[in-house]
């Protein structure tokens, strides 16, 4: 199976069996304006997640990494999302897939990811894998978002992160861009419904 079937694949397995489940993580549980703003926020798990490949190569072993997506806040990738009647906006990124991560190693993976990701508010972990999937989301419950491992078994790891949603300033010097900009063929869903959603339950 070649990279963009395994994302094909990973993609419609999320859509069908998780969406409503980050729904309910996607919006943080403090009120909208007292939340970590979306450029600290965005900038935060850019940095971590470069820290978090850094570590799995030293210790699992230098991996060939592919499908890091170079969008960012700063350079006006993000969406719009509804918090409380706030207009609020949020990034949704892929953060890096490899196939030289074993079966073996997912543990100590999730070990790595959990440490790093903490410090930024990533701390919640809900653990959906079963005998054919690696599925591991760590929600930021209080400002919202969440950090995202997927490995179907003896294939590749994923790891995606999305912020949540979250405040921003006027003085913002970004340009909306109703679309992500993604590095994949993937399109993936725009979670602003499920985020509402949330709020109603």
């Amino acid at each position: 199976m070649d990279k963009v079937e395994l994302e094909k694949d990973v993609y419609r397995w999320e859509h069908s069996q998780m969406l409503d489940d980050n729904g309910l993580f996607f919006d943080g549980q403090k009120p909208f304006l007292d939340r970590v703003t979306i450029d600290v926020a965005d900038q935060d798990l850019r940095d971590v997640m470069v820290r978090v490949r850094d570590r799995i190569d030293e210790v699992i072993g230098t991996q060939s990494w592919q499908n890091i997506s170079s969008s960012s806040y700063e350079q006006g990738d993000f969406a719009t999302c509804q918090s409380d009647g706030n207009a609020g906006r949020y990034t949704l990124r892929d953060e890096g897939l490899t196939f030289d991560v074993t079966d073996e190693d997912f543990p100590r993976v999730l070990e790595i990811v959990k440490e790093l990701v903490k410090p930024v508010g990533y701390d919640s972990v809900v653990d959906s894998s079963n005998e054919k999937w690696f599925y591991v989301d760590i929600f930021n419950e209080a400002d919202g978002g969440y950090v995202h491992l997927t490995m179907a078994k003896g294939k590749g790891l994923i790891m995606q992160v999305n912020t949540g949603c979250r405040p921003w300033s006027e003085s913002d010097n970004t340009e909306h861009r109703s679309k992500r900009q993604a590095d994949s063929d993937l399109n993936f869903p725009d979670l602003t419904s499920a985020g509402n959603q949330a709020e109603q339950a």
